[in-house]
């Protein structure tokens, strides 16, 4: 949702974000390096194979990671006013690599978990699409069971 506000393109975000952790966490010799035609999930995968991370993937510590990368989203923000973090460079390149970190971390959780991320948000959206119906829901920001 924030990037959709901010109009981000999420796979832009992310293959930038792998590319520059390529940079700073280079694979080991002779480890496959992540092709640019892969799907967004499977790149992630890839990068995270080449550097054997996935020894660490378990739910707990992924979930904790993506709680960590969520607060330093917020820290972008912090004390500023969202039209700021936009207008300064180094402020707008932050939000847009704590945001892919967030994102990367959910996909590397999906998969930790087995689970599909293309699933998972069709089923929340489903969910959401019950609590919030357009005709209630529509220009208004109430929660669910206020509206």
């Amino acid at each position: 949702m924030i990037a959709a506000n901010l109009e981000l393109d999420v796979d832009f975000l992310v293959n930038r974000k792998l590319q520059r952790n390529t940079e700073k966490y280079p694979a080991k010799p002779n480890a496959l390096e992540v092709s640019a035609d892969l799907e967004l999930e499977d790149k992630i995968v890839a990068y995270r194979a080449a550097r054997n991370w996935a020894l660490w993937d378990n739910a707990k510590d992924v979930a904790i990671a993506i709680a960590v990368e969520a607060a330093r989203l917020l820290e972008v923000y912090q004390w500023r006013e969202p039209e700021e973090v936009l207008a300064n460079a180094e402020s707008a390149e932050e939000l847009k690599d704590e945001l892919a970190d967030v994102i990367i971390y959910g996909y590397v959780l999906a998969q930790s978990l087995n689970l599909n991320v293309d699933e998972l948000i069709d089923r929340k959206l489903e969910k959401n699409n019950l609590k919030y119906p357009v005709k209630k829901s529509r220009d208004n920001k109430e929660k669910y069971n206020d509206l």
